[in-house]
């Protein structure tokens, strides 16, 4: 399931090849081995201020819920420069309710993580420079102009553990979705828990951007213990 939450955090963030966030509305279809499982719908919304609002929210369908129900929403906020400002995870996983919030420090390079489930809290306090919640980290990476063949790596804290990702972008293809048909830049995702070594949860991912002044995750494809799990861009 560690897969399929990350397939989940994936779709909620895309930018632009400027420093612009590109605001509005997208809906997304998961299928689990070729069975439609869930639907995400996420907005991103500019305030006043010049930050940004990103939330998404997702439901496994009613055959999905026989044997496993979520329903999830994720709010992250960062500001024009993609310096994160919170991030708050809330989900129902067969109806046993779960959050996680993270707070950062403006002053200083220092975030806290807090994972709520039952009555167990659990409290993570990080001191490191340049760390980003998963939201900011995939905005971060995919305004940047990449080309076959680059890497780039975050440093990203869900709120209980720390991560280093690092997107490959391998190559271009034209993928078609419901959405449309669009140029894409096939991009590899690879996990390392810092302190434990490469993440054994997430077997494999594969992450299509759309190219252009506005990029979009078009498709992503997680493997999961039992075949793999796809998201496609259904409407724009």
């Amino acid at each position: 399931m560690k897969a399929f939450l990350l397939a989940l955090l994936l779709v909620c963030g895309w930018a632009s090849a400027a420093a612009a966030v590109p605001t509005g509305h997208w809906e997304y279809s998961f299928k689990w081995n070729g069975i439609p499982a869930a639907r995400a719908s996420v907005d991103v919304k500019e305030n006043g201020d010049g930050s940004y609002v990103v939330g998404a929210d997702t439901r496994t369908n009613s055959f999905v819920d026989l044997l496993w129900r979520l329903r999830g929403r994720v709010e992250s906020r960062f500001d024009s420069s993609f310096a994160p400002l919170g991030f708050r995870y809330s989900r129902d996983i067969n109806h046993k309710p779960e959050m996680t919030t993270i707070d950062f420090s403006p002053a200083e390079p220092h975030a806290t993580g807090s994972h709520e489930r039952s009555d167990r809290k659990v409290v993570v306090s990080v001191v490191e420079d340049e760390v980003l919640d998963p939201v900011t980290a995939i905005f971060h990476a995919l305004q940047r102009p990449l080309e076959p063949g680059d890497r780039v790596q975050y440093d990203v804290f869900t709120g209980d553990s720390r991560y280093l990702v690092e997107l490959h972008a391998l190559g271009r293809e034209t993928i078609e979705v419901g959405a449309g048909t669009f140029p894409t830049l096939r991009l590899e995702p690879r996990v390392w828990k810092v302190g434990q070594g490469l993440e054994p949860r997430l077997r494999g991912a594969t992450i299509w951007v759309s190219e252009g002044a506005v990029r979009v995750p078009v498709r992503i494809r997680s493997d999961v213990f039992i075949g793999s799990v796809n998201v496609a861009l259904e409407k724009k």
